[in-house]
């Protein structure tokens, strides 16, 4: 914080400057040949090739930190995360840079310490949440290939044969997937986490650097998204919202179950009560495969995306709802 408080957006647009400057004139010279490589230093380039470090070093640290040094002049509260990305690619390009070439320079040492302050300068917490979301990586790549089990993932034989509001909006449905968790919290204090999902509400809770571009999900109930009703948009994922990225409340039934509809899918959520102050939250998304261009995005969206994407939501809804809980008994022990 003392950093932050130190250091504002003009030194900030002035270093994102320096280097973004200076990485253009590097790569233009390595493309045009104005910089002169050594053929042993060349034979080093992938591809032998100094016109691909040219343009590796405008991709990997020229247009981050130009964005950065946009974003900061116009004072864009995002700039800080752009910042610690940028910096993060920086350091690395150095470290890569110093492993391909095999030579060391002072000038390696300048821009290594300008992505060290680039770094720390942002908000390091995107680079937890890009972190969090590369982790998943293996369950999104394999996610079709054990589709019979996460399609059912931590639900009942009960549950995945059970009727659910909006069984009957999608018929014929190529992907229905039936979920749940078990929360150690009464339903009236989980049904507040679902009237705010969305983009540019409460987040996904999932991986926020993939579904929520990189803001992170709230840690609170959001007062003003809790009055929800039949008709009204619901878990929104773009800005502004379209039939096709947005559903909306189909079916309410106050802190018993919602349904979510939208053109040839539905996404239905029930939370029973169970002994001891718990909750059984079910869900269960139905997705039709329409034939047409928006097909393939459809067909990678929910074969690759769905089960890593739905299974931390549960968890983060889980986590969220049985939080708020425990805080609750401790300020009314009764």
């Amino acid at each position: 914080m003392t950093t932050r408080r130190r250091f504002g957006p003009t030194f900030l647009t002035t270093l994102a400057g320096f280097v973004a400057v200076s990485a253009y004139f590097g790569s233009l010279g390595l493309i045009t040949g104005y910089l002169a490589v050594p053929n042993s230093m060349a034979a080093r380039f992938p591809f032998d090739s100094p016109v691909f470090g040219g343009l590796a070093l405008a991709i990997i640290v020229a247009f981050p930190t130009t964005a950065v040094g946009v974003l900061s002049y116009r004072r864009y509260r995002r700039a800080r995360e752009a910042a610690a990305l940028a910096g993060l690619l920086l350091v690395g390009w150095i470290a890569v840079e110093l492993a391909i070439v095999r030579q060391f320079s002072v000038l390696q040492v300048v821009y290594a310490v300008a992505g060290i302050a680039l770094f720390w300068m942002g908000d390091r917490s995107i680079v937890m949440r890009a972190a969090s979301a590369a982790s998943a990586l293996p369950m999104f790549l394999t996610a079709p290939l054990v589709r019979g089990w996460h399609l059912r993932w931590g639900a009942t034989d009960e549950e995945v044969r059970a009727a659910m509001p909006g069984d009957a909006l999608v018929p014929v449905s190529q992907f229905t997937a039936t979920r749940a968790v078990t929360i150690n919290a009464p339903p009236e204090q989980v049904w507040p986490w679902l009237m705010q999902v969305g983009y540019r509400r409460a987040g996904f809770y999932s991986y926020d650097f993939l579904d929520n571009l990189g803001r992170p999900s709230a840690e609170e109930i959001q007062p003003e998204w809790q009055g929800m009703t039949v008709g009204n948009v619901i878990a929104p994922m773009a800005n502004p919202p379209t039939s096709q990225t947005s559903f909306v409340i189909a079916e309410l039934a106050p802190v018993s179950s919602v349904l979510w509809a939208k053109p040839d899918s539905t996404w239905s959520w029930l939370l029973e009560p169970l002994p001891g102050g718990r909750t059984r939250l079910v869900t269960r998304l139905k997705q039709h495969y329409r034939v047409g261009l928006r097909l393939p995005v459809t067909l990678i969206l929910a074969e690759f995306g769905d089960f890593p994407m739905m299974r931390k939501m549960l968890l983060g809804i889980k986590e969220r709802a049985e939080r708020t809980s425990r805080l609750r008994r401790l300020v009314s022990p009764s």
